[in-house]
């Protein structure tokens, strides 16, 4: 009862039960923070995605922003968002992983199956779509080079040609070491951000083999302007030969 001496305090014995509110439902409160730094997971691909949808939007500069990125992102989803610089940096840690083991039972290195090139394009998240697209560009895909898929892969990241040559820079530029991409490294035989002129002539003729801008002729022409080891994308972009190849 209510006791004066205490004040007006209600006194409730500790063996009694007390229910203040019986038709009232009881819920646990959820004692996990709503914001933590540990629930923001950021997919890999994320941020590629919306720095090649900036680029889009400035470049088109559309009078109905909202409707060009809805045509945008349904094109996009039509491709299962095409194929990333990091897949394929990691596809082709999976290639010298391959060529390391083959190498070390006196086989061929060069060459893969179509099944194999799946089963390494499955497992890293590249879309059947994509795949699909890629091999039929291919005239030979029962031995066909990884390097070749790689580099035509790189023409859906690429708006022209330069720009798909950029991403071979993106990709080949990083040592790899033991089947992983080693950033960073101090013991690459290439210089930071640059590829052996030989190897890069290799992916270049590869590429214009698809690409009617680089004959034979413009092969060797390039080839006879690089004169050093190894190449960067900017010391590509500045031969004077590319000018007159490009017609720019």
């Amino acid at each position: 009862g209510i006791n004066a001496e205490y004040g007006g305090s209600l006194i409730i014995p500790i063996s009694t039960t007390l229910t203040l509110f019986p038709t009232q439902r009881q819920f646990t409160m959820n004692t996990t923070p709503l914001y933590c730094a540990e629930q923001i997971v950021i997919p890999e691909e994320l941020a590629q995605i919306l720095k090649d949808y900036s680029k889009a939007v400035i470049r088109a500069q559309p009078s109905d922003v909202i409707e060009y990125s809805r045509q945008y992102f349904h094109d996009l989803s039509r491709t299962k968002g095409r194929v990333s610089k990091g897949q394929l940096l990691k596809l082709r840690a999976e290639k010298e992983r391959g060529d390391n083991t083959k190498a070390e039972k006196g086989k061929p290195t060069t060459t893969s199956s179509k099944d194999a090139m799946r089963t390494a394009c499955d497992k890293l998240g590249i879309s059947k779509e994509v795949q699909d697209s890629i091999f039929a560009q291919i005239k030979d895909i029962s031995h066909m080079e990884w390097d070749e898929f790689i580099v035509l892969s790189t023409t859906m990241l690429g708006e022209d040609l330069l720009s798909s040559v950029q991403v071979i820079f993106d990709v080949y530029s990083i040592p790899i070491d033991n089947g992983h991409p080693v950033f960073n490294s101090n013991n690459s035989s290439t210089r930071p951000g640059a590829i052996r002129s030989e190897e890069f002539l290799h992916l270049l003729k590869m590429l214009s083999r698809h690409d009617p801008t680089l004959t034979d002729n413009s092969i060797h022409q390039l080839s006879q302007s690089i004169k050093s080891a190894d190449i960067t994308y900017d010391e590509f972009i500045s031969l004077p030969v590319l000018r007159e190849i490009l017609k720019i």
